[in-house]
């Protein structure tokens, strides 16, 4: 279970009709996820240990094949559909080696461009907040871009001879939106093959309708740690009352996990305080309800965590710039579109808990383990059997290496 705050109860705030949204069915396989979990007085954890060798985390060598087998060669996650929620819209996204920008044109498909202008290479806009508007223009020398990547206007075009526009839009990325997730390849050479993005994650995230979700916040981390130390964090709930003892620990238990392979992704289901499957049986007409008594964490490889709390989820986004330095997006995304006062205070509140407080903690520990491990004493790391998700993680980003 990775570190979620949980909500204040709706019924002490006021909220108005219209930001309640529909009953939704519950997927299936989360029904059965969340009745695979015992009574948490009755909870039995698994007793083993397991190791992982160091150099995962420290060595350059690992992590220039981990660039190349798997962040320029699998779909990645890039952001919520939410980022870009209405048509006409466009936004830069640094990472991964290069700079690429996200577009919704007027029709709302969404396309993925190198950042890059056909003139002279330079970056066409610095805009890391969506912007609304027909064109991208290259503030260099003026070349302007149409939505999809299509070369619209040239200044002073006599003075390049014959040239044909048609064959200087910008360049495409491979880009798909599925389960209110845009994945782009950061080859522009890559085929068109998206089944790493498994129907069963899809069919999760349509449940929970992501699709439709507003992006109530966006926040920047720098972590000084190796991005996959700050993944494993949101892999186990052993941390969750020792690290954040002076926060948000004492609001949780120790819990059971269920930890499903989604295809090429994980979820972990665990309970919340108090569950027994009687309150259980209570809440399983609605994804909704669901998520008041259990927590859903989907591990989207290779690199984001993607947390569910009651009525909002943070998308975690990894984005490694060094061995030891990380880049970290958290897209908080909540149920509707708060337009009352006392709502938006709520999910103020929340994202002060979570991104102010919890983020920050579990941002330092891996950031502190990296620093421990870079002296070359610890040569192994330890996983227990509260830590099974990581067990998962790592078995399947091997795989993934090995066949790339």
């Amino acid at each position: 279970m990775a570190t979620v705050v949980p909500e204040e109860s709706t019924a002490s705030t006021e909220v108005k009709a219209h930001e309640v949204r529909p009953p939704r069915k519950p997927s299936a396989s989360q029904i059965a996820a969340a009745r695979s979990l015992p009574n948490n007085n009755e909870a039995v954890w698994p007793a083993f240990t397991t190791k992982l060798p160091s150099s995962l985390y420290i060595d350059e060598d690992r992590f220039d094949e981990e660039h190349r087998k798997l962040f320029m060669t699998l779909p990645l996650p890039l952001a919520p559909s939410a980022l870009l929620a209405e048509p006409g819209s466009f936004v830069c996204r640094d990472g991964f080696g290069q700079s690429v920008i996200l577009t919704r044109d007027k029709d709302g498909k969404v396309h993925a461009l190198v950042n890059s202008c056909r003139h002279r290479g330079s970056r066409v806009t610095e805009n890391d907040e969506p912007a609304k508007g027909r064109l991208m223009i290259c503030p260099y020398h003026a070349w302007s871009y149409d939505l999809s990547g299509k070369l619209m206007a040239v200044p002073r075009r006599e003075v390049f001879g014959e040239l044909d526009k048609s064959e200087l839009g910008m360049v495409k990325l491979p880009c798909v939106e599925k389960g209110g997730i845009i994945w782009v390849k950061m080859d522009h050479e890559a085929n068109d093959d998206f089944s790493h993005v498994s129907d069963e994650l899809v069919a999760d995230f349509d449940a929970l309708g992501v699709a439709d979700m507003h992006m109530f916040a966006l926040r920047k981390h720098e972590v000084e740690g190796n991005w996959k130390l700050i993944l494993d964090t949101f892999l186990e709930g052993y941390h969750v009352i020792r690290l954040h003892v002076q926060t948000v620990g004492p609001l949780y238990e120790d819990t059971v996990v269920q930890v499903d392979r989604l295809g090429s992704h994980l979820r972990q289901t665990s309970a919340r305080v108090g569950f027994t499957k009687d309150i259980l049986a209570q809440n399983e007409e609605s994804v909704d309800d669901l998520r008041r008594v259990v927590t859903y964490v989907y591990t989207l490889l290779p690199n984001v965590a993607f947390i569910c709390s009651q009525d909002y989820c943070n998308m975690l986004v990894m984005q490694p710039k060094g061995v030891g330095k990380t880049i970290v997006h958290n897209f908080m995304l909540t149920n509707v579109n708060p337009q009352s006062e006392k709502l938006r205070q709520k999910w103020e509140k929340s994202l002060e808990l979570t991104d102010g407080l919890a983020f920050p903690e579990d941002f330092s520990a891996s950031a502190a383990t990296y620093q421990g491990l870079t002296t070359g004493v610890v040569k192994e790391l330890m996983i227990g059997g509260m830590e099974v998700a990581m067990e998962h993680y790592h078995e399947m980003i091997e795989e993934m290496v090995a066949r790339a």
